[in-house]
């Protein structure tokens, strides 16, 4: 493996990834998003237990033609009711938790940020499976051998610091960055003149650089509320039976996108059609707490 170029072509596919998660993020939670890189280096053990501990929460992006991918480890105490739920595999826990859902829709958004990256850098294209999220005992798999290590950081807002962990396994490096060929591989070097860019022409680029997650599907669902009953009640309903919400009459409904709580609205009649008037959007601080799990 041709370690420099590796790197070089790594760094140019990184600036481009971290900038349009970043403007995904800010979309997202609408606070200002930092996405730094410390370092990429060898792939060393000790090291990555020293920055995540002997148990991490892994999310793995898998290239289904490698069998392999990007694979992701984060201290558990990001999330920790993930981690005790995947490490119980959910027999402590009544229903999994919100923090997942969000983890792997963010995962998946990041995924096609990441296949854009890979045509804009070297016209190279990917296709990567649903991303999975399991929990990380500490051991060494076949796909750590000769990977290379990142380490991210974030800030979102005025919220501390995060940081986690970006393995890439050999067989990713050499079959997907070694093969990006662009102008800066070429050894002779010539002046050329580049025009001026006004600021309309930054700001038009700006808005290009998110445009294309505005045709993602998002699932939209309106509760109106919720119960729980034992198994035997559940088996006993039959038509003309009648549930009992925990609201009461004229109470709000709520509006969820992607399985989290996005907006509270009343129920309206347009047309012989049942529809939703927004009446609030939660606020920044309730979108963080969902991100906390």
């Amino acid at each position: 493996m041709n370690q420099d170029l590796v790197l070089q072509n790594l760094k140019r596919f990184d600036e481009l990834l971290n900038k349009q998660s970043s403007n995904l993020l800010e979309t997202i939670f609408n606070e200002p998003v930092e996405i730094t890189i410390d370092d990429t280096k060898p792939f060393d053990i000790e090291n990555v237990r020293a920055l995540v501990g002997q148990h991490a929460l892994r999310v793995d992006i898998m290239i289904p033609k490698k069998n392999n991918g990007f694979i992701y480890l984060a201290k558990d105490s990001l999330l920790p009711e993930l981690s005790e739920y995947l490490k119980t595999r959910g027999k402590n826990s009544p229903q999994v938790p919100d923090s997942m859902q969000l983890l792997l829709d963010v995962a998946e958004q990041i995924s096609m940020i990441k296949k854009q990256c890979f045509e804009e850098v070297g016209n190279i294209q990917v296709e990567f499976n649903s991303p999975g999220i399991l929990e990380w005992a500490g051991n060494i798999d076949k796909n750590f051998n000769e990977s290379f290590v990142s380490v991210y950081r974030i800030k979102i807002g005025k919220q501390s610091t995060f940081s986690f962990l970006r393995i890439l396994p050999p067989v990713i490096l050499t079959s997907y960055f070694e093969q990006i060929t662009h102008e800066d591989n070429d050894m002779s070097a010539q002046a050329e003149n580049f025009e001026e860019f006004s600021d309309s022409t930054v700001n038009v680029d700006a808005q290009q650089s998110i445009d294309f997650i505005h045709d993602l599907e998002l699932l939209v669902s309106v509760e109106l509320g919720r119960i729980s009953m034992p198994l035997k009640d559940m088996l006993a309903l039959g038509p003309g039976s009648i549930v009992e919400l925990n609201k009461f009459a004229g109470e709000p409904v709520e509006v969820y996108v992607n399985n989290k709580k996005f907006a509270e609205g009343e129920v309206v009649v347009i047309d012989q059609n049942f529809a939703v008037r927004i009446t609030s959007l939660i606020t920044k601080q309730e979108r963080f707490a969902s991100l906390n799990g």
